[in-house]
């Protein structure tokens, strides 16, 4: 009745051997309504016994999460998109935490400056990227990590990994958690060095 076509038979079977082999299954349902629309349910379905110990029922208690996963599918699709958009733009694209720490860096970012993807991700970008002698931009970047206090635009220059230093332009905006706490920046850089 409830089938949306969405499980396979296998994941049903594991389902009901889980259950009447006397353990309790926890899962989600992808369901159909009457009206054909799909909604997903978290199921704990317990085996109940007769005083000679055998199944004789289940009790399941459900709990309709159809909102919650919506908004996660809609989450992720549009952090799929913005993830393509940011490389496939001929602009710098990185992300720091908290610990000015880099958690994201574009195609772009990595063909223009050489370096290897694993060799920035997870570096401290005041020691990795930074000019040795741009103390200034060091600084800014600490304390807007300290403050949560973004500038809205500035230039610095970073290295390469061949160690000549490219002129960027930047555009940032912070980054903050489910409560409003700071967590990070997001900055979109262009290389102005020819310009300049």
């Amino acid at each position: 009745l409830f089938k949306s076509g969405k499980h396979s038979e296998a994941w049903y079977r594991g389902m009901w051997t889980t259950i009447l082999g006397g353990k309790t299954w926890r899962g989600c349902f992808t369901n159909r309504r009457k009206d054909g629309a799909l909604y997903f349910d978290d199921h704990t379905i317990t085996p109940v016994r007769s005083k000679e110990g055998a199944i004789t029922h289940f009790v399941a208690i459900m709990d309709d999460v159809t909102e919650r996963v919506l908004a996660e599918k809609t989450l992720k699709e549009s952090e799929r998109r913005l993830r393509e958009i940011l490389e496939n733009v001929d602009l710098l694209a990185v992300t720091l935490d908290d610990q000015g720490v880099v958690r994201f860096c574009n195609n772009f970012f990595l063909s223009l400056t050489g370096w290897k993807r694993e060799e920035v991700i997870g570096a401290v970008w005041a020691e990795v990227i930074l000019s040795d002698t741009d103390t200034r931009t060091g600084a800014l970047v600490i304390d807007a990590i300290a403050t949560g206090k973004v500038p809205p635009h500035h230039e610095n220059a970073i290295k390469t990994a061949a160690g000549e230093l490219r002129e960027i332009a930047w555009n940032n905006t912070a980054l903050r958690d489910e409560t409003g706490n700071f967590c990070g920046l997001a900055s979109i850089g262009e290389d102005m060095t020819e310009r300049n």
